[in-house]
């Protein structure tokens, strides 16, 4: 299929080529075009290879929506906008070159995208940084900016202190499946290192042994449950630059005397100190009228002051 002038927009399966679309195994977009509208090649599920000329300047919304086979996309410089869903579901694609001088990546613009390894973007980080990239593109977020093996995400357990270490946020888990919970009966410390961005949702539940845990000030939310029924945990301090902490993040710790909350928490969710009938001592770093404290927290409620 070759396209030698500008795409206006479709509706979903009314190209013109549409009834040809099972055919299809290559697409060329001639150079002089500089627009593709929206589902304009959308559904050429045997395209493997697409051609993009340096002329084009915008791409429209799920304009290579379900083009399954297509390995590799390179979108040319020229190009200043993508639509969203416009690569959405190519589930072959491993390879693709964002240009420069695009300044957001819509919704959903690569979501499924799950073969990805490779993301080309010959501008600075800072300028990567400045993208506004939103929600259901993770499969290019993942993998770019590539992360310095040294600052990549790792842990180990030894003398049963486990150490979280990174520049990285953590991942959410569910309950009983982070990668050292089979040596959860041997944790009886934890170690988050400097860098780690968050504690992610269940990350530590479950670590029945666990007595002490240090948190790095670099953490600035903590997950729902990441706590959750760590029954011998003593103490918690929460660090200063911590603005969120999920529902149920230390509850059922029954053996928890103290606790430490920064002001940056200015609400406790439901069930944040559920159950935690040991606490003696709280200590809140803001005032206590300004923290609202939701159902499930009596007993850190009842200390407060």
């Amino acid at each position: 299929l070759t396209i030698k002038k500008d795409l206006g927009n479709f509706a979903v399966k009314t190209a013109p080529w549409y009834e040809n679309a099972n055919d299809i195994t290559k697409v060329v977009v001639s150079e002089g075009v500089t627009s593709l509208g929206d589902w304009s090649l959308a559904y050429l599920k045997n395209a493997e290879e697409i051609t993009l000329p340096s002329t084009l300047t915008s791409i429209g919304r799920n304009a290579f929506y379900r083009c399954e086979a297509v390995k590799e996309i390179a979108v040319p410089e020229s190009v200043t906008v993508i639509g969203g869903g416009a690569f959405a579901y190519c589930y072959a694609l491993e390879t693709v070159s964002v240009p420069t001088a695009v300044t957001a990546i819509e919704k959903y613009t690569f979501v499924d995208c799950k073969s990805l390894e490779t993301v080309n973007y010959a501008g600075t980080t800072e300028q990567w940084n400045g993208i506004d990239i939103k929600l259901g593109n993770e499969a290019v977020t993942n993998i770019y900016p590539p992360v310095a093996e040294e600052d990549m995400f790792s842990w180990k357990v030894e003398d049963g202190v486990l150490t979280i270490s990174g520049k990285v946020a953590m991942d959410d888990y569910t309950a009983k499946n982070t990668p050292w919970f089979e040596q959860a009966d041997d944790i009886t410390a934890v170690v988050i290192e400097d860098g780690i961005k968050n504690i992610g949702s269940y990350a530590f539940a479950y670590l029945r042994n666990l007595e002490t845990v240090e948190i790095a000030d670099s953490v600035t939310s903590i997950g729902t449950s990441a706590f959750y029924g760590c029954t011998n945990l003593k103490e918690a301090e929460v660090p200063a630059n911590v603005t969120k902490l999920g529902a149920a993040a230390f509850a059922y710790c029954k053996s928890m005397t103290k606790v430490t909350v920064p002001a940056g928490i200015t609400e406790l969710k439901k069930y944040t100190f559920a159950d935690n009938w040991s606490l003696e001592t709280v200590v809140y770093g803001g005032e206590a009228d300004s923290l609202t404290i939701l159902i499930g927290n009596e007993y850190f409620e009842n200390l407060l002051g």
